[in-house]
């Protein structure tokens, strides 16, 4: 599904990698985070054979691709490979998650649960809201790219745009560089992926992502 996203990033001078990942319970988001750490190293070794640069990547990742992107980086300690990373209608505070599953009637068909272990207890272990806000701010800016912008539709019914807040701040509060850009009407959960398959952000986003 992401082909055409793809297409569109290559059209604008960039090497793309559409990486997929365990999903459970083929995996957990412990394993899943291994995953993620797989393709950068592959990437490193791999992707000078396709033009690009292995020691510059920049991560885009949506929904539970922005979660477990944004928690490998802050528990794989000096992964300088990575100059950039951008979170689209992530969830990094599955403890709020979970919750808000819980109101819409979901939770139990979820795989959000399960994929934790059943602990809710460890859910802040998977949450990067949580997680960085409990580092020092050393340990957070030593860990994260130099540059990381987050995107949210506040009309996104799946994931809520607070999960986007809570993550900006904790970075904030770490003193870390981050954008982050609130849509008001974003179409949904989905809606900025397919205005930048079908090019109908009239190349806005491509522009911020150099």
């Amino acid at each position: 599904m992401y082909s055409l996203l793809a297409r569109r990033l290559r059209g604008s001078g960039y090497v793309v990698i559409v990486a997929g990942y365990r999903r459970y319970p083929e995996g957990s988001v412990g394993e899943q985070v291994q995953d993620v750490g797989g393709v950068i190293g592959w990437v490193e070794e791999n992707i000078v054979e396709y033009g690009g640069d292995g020691r510059d990547m920049t991560i885009l990742g949506h929904s539970s691709g922005a979660h477990i992107s944004a928690l490998h980086l802050l528990t794989t300690r000096g992964d300088c490979r990575v100059g950039a990373f951008v979170g689209m209608c992530g969830v990094y505070d599955i403890v709020e998650h979970y919750k808000w599953e819980e109101r819409r009637g979901v939770h139990e068909i979820s795989a959000l649960k399960p994929a934790n272990g059943y602990i809710e207890s460890k859910f802040a272990e998977s949450s990067p809201a949580l997680l960085a806000r409990s580092m020092s701010e050393e340990e957070v800016r030593a860990q994260l790219p130099p540059s990381i912008k987050l995107y949210h539709a506040k009309d996104d019914t799946t994931v809520s745009f607070k999960s986007t807040e809570a993550f900006y701040s904790s970075l904030k509060e770490k003193g870390v560089e981050v954008e982050c850009q609130l849509a008001d009407d974003g179409g949904g959960h989905g809606g900025i992926l397919i205005d930048l398959m079908l090019g109908l952000d009239g190349g806005r986003f491509l522009d911020q992502l150099r």
